[in-house]
């Protein structure tokens, strides 16, 4: 089982939630601009749902636990919905706590069960002592998925399961479980499966080759550098979030397109270099956002239109969502908020998405609009420039500083080497740090 410990850096590390759907109506596929009156006050009305106020948080474990595998159990039923034979669906959870070491079986139908030592012994369960720390395990897997050689390829859930561990600790942690509007208890289901989304689910798609990904994977790079391409990015999710709160005004999202199109013809390194992160973790944060409102919030949200006018809410939201900055963190957000629109439009865009590895649910959006007329770009006013410069600014400092405290550390690793391989690569490693030291210095 690979174990990964969820860690936060204040403004550098990256978040990873979302996810659900809503099924395409007829009417919903209808590109044409004339809306009848009932659909003109559904646009007009503003949606109610308070997230803040909703959300129950269990205090114990003890408490948590069933929540949990009602959650599990309501996310099975409505998985198909949320994304078509996921491979990350009817597959148990075994929860631990960190604190009594003692651990759960969550069957997919909300079944709990105990799990004792020899049973994580005998499934290749990787435990960990550290609470948020989420993973899988199974005969199939080896038990440390960390090693460099180990491969997950042709390898699947099934017979296995997914791990997260937890503790009184982390569900008190209100910080680290309201950081999300959609995040209505503390979030080991969203993030189990938005991390396992990612290793097999995504792994069955039409991607890129295993070298190019980890090269990828290992830069993460958010180009702050890129100023301009940062601050277009910017408009763009605001213009998302915004079509995302009257999904049926076509001119709203025509507007983002524009937007998309303005930043694709005059960002193009920026744009490629986002392509992967729009793709990957814009569709596993439109996963999250949706398992979570179809299981988080059981006695407020019971229908499609409870969950629409939710989603109609999350584009209202300033915390969590649109104040991304960076190239990876802004996937998250345009990803998630074009794939929230397409369910309005396209009911086939999760097939085309995985079918295609040159798309993602922004160009997917745009696909599917390509015969309208758009509106012209327009350019952000001078006083909200200022202000995403400012914090352009301060993110670019707060990285430095990140970069800086890694790089004496790798310096300290390279004069401890003794291994003429080791030391090549750390002295490889210490020039390419150096060098994005430099450019954001600039």
């Amino acid at each position: 089982m690979v174990k990964i410990i969820v860690k936060i850096i204040a403004g550098i590390g990256i978040i990873i939630l979302s996810s659900s759907l809503i099924g395409c109506s007829a009417g919903d596929t209808n590109k044409s601009k004339s809306v009848d009156s009932k659909q003109n006050k559904e646009n007009k009305k503003q949606a109610s749902f308070n997230f803040i106020a909703n959300k129950n948080q269990p205090e114990t474990v003890q408490d948590f636990i069933p929540v949990f595998a009602q959650q599990l159990k309501k996310y099975n039923q409505v998985a198909e919905k949320i994304w078509p034979k996921s491979a990350v669906t009817n597959i148990p959870v075994v929860l631990e706590d960190t604190d009594s070491k003692k651990m759960w079986q969550i069957t997919p139908d909300g079944q709990i069960n105990d799990f004792s030592n020899q049973d994580a012994e005998d499934m290749n369960v990787d435990r960990s002592e550290v609470p948020g720390t989420w993973g899988y395990y199974g005969k199939q897997f080896d038990k440390f998925g960390v090693d460099a050689q180990y491969s997950l390829e042709g390898k699947t859930l099934e017979s296995g399961g997914m791990y997260f561990s937890l503790n009184a600790a982390a569900l008190k942690n209100k910080e680290m479980w309201n950081r999300y509007p959609h995040l209505g208890a503390y979030d080991a289901l969203v993030f189990v499966l938005h991390e396992n989304f990612h290793i097999f689910e995504q792994e069955k798609w039409n991607k890129l080759s295993e070298t190019n990904t980890a090269k990828i994977g290992s830069e993460k790079d958010q180009h702050l550098e890129q100023t301009e391409a940062r601050i277009i990015r910017y408009q763009l999710i605001q213009n998302l979030m915004k079509a995302v709160t009257q999904p049926k005004d076509m001119d709203l999202v025509l507007q983002a397109i524009a937007t998309y199109n303005e930043y694709k013809a005059k960002h193009k390194t920026d744009f490629d270099n986002a392509h992967y992160w729009d793709r990957t973790e814009g569709s596993a944060q439109y996963m999250e956002i949706m398992v979570a409102l179809y299981t988080y919030f059981p006695e407020q949200l019971h229908t499609d239109e409870d969950i629409a006018q939710a989603i109609q809410a999350l584009g209202k939201q300033t915390k969590g969502y649109g104040t991304s900055t960076g190239n990876v963190e802004e996937a998250y957000d345009i990803g998630a908020f074009a794939g929230l629109l397409l369910d309005h439009y396209d009911s086939s865009w999760k097939m085309k998405l995985m079918k295609d590895k040159e798309t993602t649910p922004m160009s997917l959006l745009a696909d599917y609009f390509q015969n309208e007329k758009l509106p012209a770009y327009t350019p952000p006013n001078e006083e909200d420039k200022s202000k995403l410069l400012e914090k352009i600014t301060d993110k670019k400092k707060e990285l430095v500083t990140y970069q800086k405290q890694s790089l004496e550390e790798m310096k300290k690793e390279l004069q401890a080497a003794s291994n003429p391989d080791q030391k090549e690569t750390l002295e490889k490693e210490i020039k390419v740090l150096e060098a994005k030291i430099a450019a954001l210095e600039k």
